[in-house]
């Protein structure tokens, strides 16, 4: 999980991450246990944009 504009979204572990994760510096968590993952991630594909 990660978290934008008060919106937690899914996010999936990737070798490479994205530009856009890397530059707003966003960390990601285990949605179960909340432990931080150290590793790129990317946002779950086909997760609604965050905000209404």
């Amino acid at each position: 999980m990660t978290e934008m504009n008060g919106y937690a979204m899914p996010c999936l572990a990737d070798e490479h991450g994205t530009p856009f994760i890397s530059f707003s510096d966003l960390s990601a968590w285990c949605g179960e246990c909340g432990a931080i993952y150290p590793g790129n991630f990317i946002i779950e594909p086909d997760t609604p944009p965050p905000f209404e």
